[in-house]
């Protein structure tokens, strides 16, 4: 998690081991951080970038409410890259 030096907006990212994958724990984790970043900071919202080809990423951030937000394509490990950007705002 990184918050904006403005601390109105927050930056999520996340990682699971293969083995623990396919279960809902991503899904659960962003989820329960996202509540609590937004308990216990004032920001307006969270974003998280994804590859699009990383079908099961896009599906946790679906599943806790982000909305797709933007694309652009990177270079990245010397590769081209589509990144999707997602973002969720705070509830109203």
């Amino acid at each position: 998690i990184h918050l904006s030096p403005d601390a109105r907006e927050a930056e999520i990212g996340y990682t699971l081991a293969r083995r623990a994958q396919g279960r809902g724990l991503a899904t659960a984790a962003v989820h329960a951080a996202c509540r609590q970043l937004f308990a216990a900071t004032a920001i307006e919202r969270i974003t998280a970038t994804t590859d699009q080809r990383n079908g099961p990423s896009i599906r946790v951030l679906e599943r806790v409410g982000f909305v797709h937000e933007s694309t652009r394509v990177v270079t990245f490990r010397g590769e081209a890259c589509t990144e999707l950007t997602f973002a969720l705002a705070r509830p109203a």
